[in-house]
């Protein structure tokens, strides 16, 4: 059900509030360049240039970034490392970021906070305003992917390839199972995934239908943590670059992929242990990755078993 407009108007509060805004900057700024380029060859696909381009997700620098890795992406002029006589790469780019935090701070306050509706005004909104709801959605949509919130309601996304079969309904509940057949060595294998889909929720498929893992089911919004454990980090971070930068663009605020793919980098920036290997590493902690390659590099070298560990989406006030 949607929310009242009273609601909406107390989201926007919370989700729009200066906090929001310093958990960005602290997470961008939390980020330290320690080389001029770490030399990577990993590469990464983004939907609006033809060639993979480097991002600061894949940067294999020791201890930070490096500044090859931060460079601003094509079509997004002026939000990258501008260099000046004497100056360094990498002294540019700290300059040009706390220029643009700054920049974007005061941008999001006057093209927001301008726009709010009056908590007094009353609810018969008029035409005109109808633009300034759809920013307070867009905002608390904002909070929630900063937070790595589960949004509301959720869509079930398919865990596998296949083709769907619908159980019948059990009152107001249903079940898609994706029906999922591979051929090894000659001979066909079937399995079948039951999805159990919520109460009064929407499909998005029909009997036959054929779908990819991560594709929507039912109505509703994609659960960051569901793309990343069904589709991984690349796809989750493209996901979640895109989605981040249509708020700003709806606000009329610029955005650099590169801030974006900074902060995913922090919000990505731990593993939880699922088998400890012969490491000292306990199964269900969290452990920062660069810690998580280095225990395991010491154990490998001793021709020991490595740990196993699965990506962890953190929020901005996680960090």
């Amino acid at each position: 059900m949607p929310s009242s407009p009273r609601h909406r108007i107390a989201r926007l509060k919370s989700a729009a509030s200066p906090l929001l805004f310093q958990r960005l900057e602290q997470a961008l700024q939390g980020v330290s360049l320690v080389q001029e380029d770490c030399g990577t060859a990993a590469r990464m696909d983004f939907p609006y240039h033809p060639a993979p381009l480097r991002s600061p997700l894949l940067c294999e620098a020791d201890g930070g970034l490096c500044a090859a890795c931060c460079q601003a992406p094509p079509g997004q002029p002026g939000l990258g490392p501008r260099k000046t006589p004497g100056e360094s790469t990498v002294q540019a780019f700290l300059v040009e970021r706390l220029a643009y935090l700054t920049r974007l701070r005061e941008g999001a306050q006057g093209s927001f906070e301008a726009r709010w509706p009056s908590e007094h005004a009353g609810f018969s909104v008029p035409r005109p305003l109808s633009r300034t709801i759809a920013l307070a959605d867009g905002l608390v949509y904002l909070a929630e992917l900063l937070e790595a919130q589960t949004p509301q309601p959720e869509a079930i996304l398919g865990e596998t390839d296949g083709v769907v079969a619908l159980d019948p309904p059990r009152g107001k509940r249903s079940c898609v199972r994706i029906i999922h057949t591979s051929t090894h060595r000659g001979e066909t294998l079937r399995f079948e995934l039951p999805h159990p889909i919520p109460a009064g929720q929407p499909l998005r498929v029909a009997e036959g239908d054929r779908v990819q893992a991560g594709e929507a089911l039912s109505e509703g919004h994609p659960s960051p943590h569901a793309i990343l454990r069904i589709l991984g980090e690349r796809v989750l971070a493209r996901w979640m670059l895109g989605a981040i930068r249509s708020v700003f663009a709806a606000a009329g605020l610029g955005w650099s992929d590169v801030h974006g793919a900074i902060l995913l980098r922090r919000m990505l920036s731990r593993v939880r242990i699922k088998d400890a290997g012969d490491t000292t590493l306990v199964p269900g902690d969290l452990v920062e990755r660069h810690r998580f390659f280095q225990v395991n590099g010491g154990v490998l070298r001793q021709g020991r078993a490595p740990a196993v560990a699965e990506p962890v989406l953190l929020g901005l006030s996680e960090l």
